[in-house]
């Protein structure tokens, strides 16, 4: 540029939004580092760029005006955390300081971050947005793109961050003898972390003389644990985890079926019957000896006998279903018979 002898050159040092960080250092020929003038934002826009104007004064010689090279802006992001003794959630980075501020993020880089959900916390089905826009993660990292300022206290949000529910895996009690209960209002397929869960238990008739253990595990199957009934119900207290509840020692009750006779002996005996089952009499027919009422001897001469026979119809009690111990006893219906004998022999009549 031409200048004429002795009078003042002016210019401008347009500075690139990515720089604008830095004031630019401007030098003559002779080593001069010249001061700005003025400095202001293209459009008054602070994320734009920034022109710079100097003024060479009494230009008396040929000149040469160099700028030095320039650092690219550098930027820091708040990291969201809750700030409760819960400490439910923290975003993580690491260059994050301890307040959770990452530093130096150069204009135009990636800011990447993951969310780590504190133990009780780590089923949320988690939100984060970034000035209002929700972002994908990618393998469980979180991006912002193309950093090209602060990113301040409250434009990373979470949401979504809210108490785990765990399931109670309770034993199926098709043709298991027992019935469970849950507790009034509650859902044994969503229990709130850190709450109780309770259920009643009651045994079938059929399985009433069983000693039930129940237990519950609390870390997938491998320890269990044995409960306790108080207040007529069981109670899983502070549910931090999926719990597997098992019943032990439930089995059908077993009676004794004795078959006797009239005089106690012990026709038959059928031990270990089960509840419900159908018991029959496997050995001969009962049996029982004629009784003779009477013998006389008629006008004419003729032996006139009076006999009590005895036929078998069944037992005492119905062992088609048996519920309890059972003792039974033959049962004979029961007809009387008269003969008679002519006097002089032969066949007698009935």
């Amino acid at each position: 540029t031409s200048i004429t002898h002795g009078k003042d050159y002016s210019f401008t040092v347009t500075v690139d939004k990515a720089y604008t960080q830095t004031v630019p250092t401007v030098t003559l020929k002779d080593g001069t580092v010249l001061t700005a003038d003025s400095a202001e934002f293209v459009g008054g826009d602070e994320k734009g760029d920034k022109v710079y104007t100097y003024t060479v004064k009494n230009v008396t010689d040929h000149n040469k005006i160099t700028v030095a090279a320039m650092s690219k802006n550098t930027y820091s992001a708040v990291l969201p955390y809750d700030k409760t003794a819960e400490a439910s959630y923290k975003v993580t980075n690491a260059k994050a300081d301890a307040n959770n501020v990452v530093s130096g993020i150069v204009y135009g880089d990636l800011l990447t971050f993951g969310v780590a959900l504190a133990e009780q916390y780590n089923r949320s089905n988690v939100v984060v947005k970034y000035n209002d826009t929700v972002l994908t993660p990618t393998a469980g990292v979180y991006t912002i793109k193309n950093v090209t300022g602060n990113i301040e206290d409250g434009e990373i949000v979470v949401e979504g961050v809210e108490l785990n529910h765990y399931y109670i895996t309770l034993p199926l009690e098709t043709e298991t003898g027992f019935v469970i209960e849950v507790g009034e209002g509650l859902n044994a397929k969503s229990v709130l972390s850190r709450t109780d869960f309770n259920f009643k238990f009651f045994l079938d008739p059929a399985y009433s003389d069983s000693t039930p253990t129940i237990k519950v595990s609390r870390d997938g199957g491998d320890h269990y644990s044995v409960l306790t009934e108080a207040d007529g119900k069981y109670t899983i207290e502070n549910v931090l985890s999926d719990c597997i509840v098992v019943v032990e020692g439930v089995k059908k009750n077993t009676y004794t079926v004795k078959f006797v006779d009239e005089g106690g002996n012990v026709l038959e005996e059928k031990k270990g019957v089960e509840y419900g089952s159908d018991v029959k009499f496997t050995g001969d027919t009962p049996t029982k000896a004629t009784e003779t009422v009477s013998e006389t001897t008629d006008a004419a001469g003729n032996t006139v006998l009076v006999e009590r026979k005895y036929k078998f119809i069944g037992w005492s009690a119905d062992t088609s279903y048996v519920t309890s111990n059972m003792e039974v006893t033959p049962i004979f219906e029961v007809s009387e018979v008269t003969t008679t004998k002519p006097a002089g022999g032969g066949v007698g009549t009935v």
